[in-house]
């Protein structure tokens, strides 16, 4: 899968987003604000922006773990983390929204997640042998990357 060539969000103040008093959140401007500002990084974007475009979005929303992205038309709100997004309808929503990436059900009423290129979860290729590659699970509650000892915050 080729990765499709956007703005580069440096070029976009971090400052771009407004308080909403209806919301009882911030919004940001725009996606690319949100993304840079919540320094997600750059090679996550392009798989980030397909999801949104796939969907349509109506607004971004600051939380304090994650960017809330508002579906135009209603339906589940779409949570987008350093690592992963969160929020598909169903495994086909994903694989019609942005192909046959690394998908996982969510504990999150059955939707579905999708984890990012770059990500918590994996170790890099280049990590030295102490590093090793694992997979934790995500939390049936807060839908967070449990830590490795298999405990959540949240609890």
């Amino acid at each position: 899968m080729l990765n499709p060539t956007y703005p580069d969000v440096h070029e976009i103040e971090a400052t771009e987003a407004i308080d909403d008093a209806r919301l009882g959140q911030r919004r940001y401007r725009s996606l690319a604000a949100a993304l840079m500002e919540r320094m997600i990084p750059t090679e996550n974007h392009w798989l980030i922006t397909r999801a949104t475009d796939g969907i349509g979005i109506e607004l971004y929303l600051e939380t304090s773990s994650y960017i809330r992205a508002v579906r135009r038309g209603g339906g589940p709100d779409i949570r987008i983390a350093w690592g992963w997004t969160n929020g598909f309808r169903s495994e086909e929503e994903v694989l019609a929204t942005v192909g046959d990436v690394q998908r996982w059900r969510s504990g999150r009423n059955g939707l579905w997640g999708i984890t990012h290129p770059v990500n918590r979860a994996w170790s890099s290729e280049g990590a030295s042998s102490r590093h090793v590659q694992r997979d934790y699970a995500i939390c049936p509650r807060c839908t967070l990357m449990l830590a490795a000892n298999g405990t959540c915050a949240c609890r």
